[in-house]
């Protein structure tokens, strides 16, 4: 979801050795890696920002202690990832951990390269896993090779790229569920900032912005169809053009003459993936005389889009525009405002009662 490679398009190789694994006599304190591959990265300076470490179906952000030796012409090369030191936790000593848990005469891979956010992403594997079968399947032999480099763009190396974002994007999904969250309050852990990078935040910002427009548009089309199923009078849609900042994202009129505010609260997960409101939301549905429906867009069934409807949320609103007024209140003896706050309801809040799930047409 997140995954972009860098434009320097290449994915470093290698057959572990034991010197790497350290399975042999001496104190070898890195893995040397091939020359042509994160050449992005500083030369003098030892790189410890959080690189992305993948096995089997554990994701983590590690430390990767990249760096590379800078000869007496001032030439630098033999780029390499270091231990980092005792009881340091980095892509290498992690490496050497796994591989000591396992039978001493595995072979062990390596494949490395960068994203567009200037992190590096490392994928372990031994001949025997998943993922050697899966790689293998793709059409790229790994029985004779050492060490090397290849250039993204060929159907292989692109299929190979395509099937280690699918691995970052399945065994990050709790990640990149809790960032969909934080994103859309604001507040990021100061871990996760560091883990993700301002370039990542900007895209995932940008990708749930796509995400809610998709939902209204979706929503949109499936009011079309209640309008020509005469179910409905009709309905405005106020974010057709531009976003309007209002409280809600559509009304409807029904046959009645009554009428319906409802705001689309699109997520790109399952059902259960907790729902945003702002302060001011609640306040306006609590004091609202209008209906307010919530209208719940989620995906799932391979990606396949659909929505459940709360059209009772008024009770739980109340209940938390109280604590939120007297929170507000109580912050006027200090001279302080509460200008606006963000929310993460449930949506399996006792409160909320959501109607059972509509499929949605993309």
């Amino acid at each position: 979801m997140f995954f972009s490679l860098h434009e320097e398009r290449k994915i470093g190789y290698k057959l572990l050795s034991d010197a790497d694994l350290g399975r042999s006599a001496g104190n070898t304190t890195h893995i040397g890696l091939t020359q042509h591959v994160l050449t992005f990265l500083h030369d003098r300076d030892e790189i410890l920002e959080d690189s992305i470490f993948i096995y089997e179906n554990s994701f983590d952000y590690l430390d990767a202690h990249f760096d590379r030796i800078e000869r007496m012409s001032g030439k630098f090369d033999a780029p390499k990832i270091k231990t980092g030191g005792k009881d340091i936790i980095s892509v290498t000593s992690t490496i050497r951990d796994i591989a000591k848990k396992n039978a001493s005469n595995l072979r062990w891979f390596l494949f490395w390269f960068g994203l567009e956010s200037g992190k590096a992403v490392f994928l372990l594997f031994n001949e025997y896993s998943n993922d050697y079968r899966a790689i293998c399947n793709l059409g790229l032999s790994l029985d004779n090779i050492t060490a090397g480099a290849k250039v993204v763009g060929d159907g292989l190396t692109s299929a190979l790229v395509a099937f280690i974002e699918n691995k970052v994007n399945e065994n990050g999904l709790s990640t990149i569920k809790e960032l969909e969250v934080e994103t859309q309050i604001g507040l990021m852990q100061p871990k996760r900032r560091k883990q993700i990078g301002r370039f990542d935040i900007e895209k995932a910002n940008e990708a749930f912005r796509f995400i809610g427009r998709t939902g209204e548009e979706l929503i949109n089309e499936y009011l079309k169809t209640k309008v020509h199923r005469k179910e409905i009078l009709h309905y405005n849609w106020y974010n057709a053009d531009k976003e309007s900042g209002m409280p809600y994202d559509f009304t409807i009129e029904k046959q009645n003459g009554n009428i319906v505010n409802l705001d689309v609260k699109t997520t790109k997960f399952d059902f259960s993936q907790k729902i945003i409101f702002s302060s001011q939301e609640i306040d306006f549905i609590t004091n609202s005389s209008e209906n307010y429906n919530i209208y719940r867009v989620y995906y799932k069934d391979g990606n396949l889009p659909y929505v459940r409807i709360c059209d009772d949320c008024r009770s739980l609103a109340s209940q938390i525009s109280t604590i939120t007024n007297e929170y507000r209140n109580a912050l006027v003896p200090l001279h302080t405002d509460l200008m606006s706050a963000k929310l993460a309801l449930s949506p399996s809040n006792a409160l909320l009662t959501f109607k059972q799930e509509i499929k949605l047409s993309q």
